[in-house]
């Protein structure tokens, strides 16, 4: 299931680039971003048995007009769609359905094949390759590049010569 946030990403920008935004790309592990500014995000619950059965409970939420008096409540750069539409108006039920068309048979696939028929489209729109960035582990922080995610979908880090690979439970990633 780790490569579930990676999936709903990758079927939610599609969707986005079908719905004419298509310079939605993804911020490892559960962010919808454009241009360095958070357009929406990904929440994966699950509940169940470590080796059994489980559930997966999913949010997804996307900035469509933010209403400026909770703009100036956020700490980071972010951007909705109606200013990417430059006050074209999108009707969050052609949003909803966009999403849904695509996100019901992308959980299919990924529950019939797993993570490897993602990583293809995923890398195809990864925000952060060859970026710096900055990993923060708990109290500890490292600088590094972004190099791609790995079969698993963890995240390949640069540290000069060393290379590691950062799950998505462990980390948080910023980019300066």
């Amino acid at each position: 299931m780790s490569g579930l946030s990676l999936v709903v990403g990758v079927a939610a920008a599609e969707a986005l680039h079908a719905l004419r935004y298509p310079q939605v790309r993804l911020k490892w592990p559960n962010d919808l971003w454009v241009d360095g500014r958070k357009l929406g995000g990904i929440l994966i619950e699950l509940r169940g048995e470590a080796n059994g059965p489980c559930d997966a409970v999913i949010g997804l939420g996307i900035n469509v007009r933010m209403p400026p008096i909770f703009a100036a409540q956020i700490d980071q750069a972010w951007c909705d769609l109606d200013a990417l539409a430059q006050g074209t108006n999108i009707s969050r039920n052609r949003l909803a359905a966009g999403v849904i068309d695509a996100l019901l048979p992308a959980l299919e696939r990924f529950e019939r094949d797993g993570l490897a028929p993602f990583l293809p489209r995923w890398r195809a729109l990864d925000a952060l390759v060859g970026q710096p960035v900055r990993v923060l582990d708990g109290r500890d922080a490292q600088e590094g590049i972004a190099n791609g995610i790995d079969e698993h979908g963890a995240l390949r880090v640069r540290h000069g010569r060393d290379e590691r690979h950062y799950h998505g439970g462990e980390v948080s990633i910023r980019t300066p």
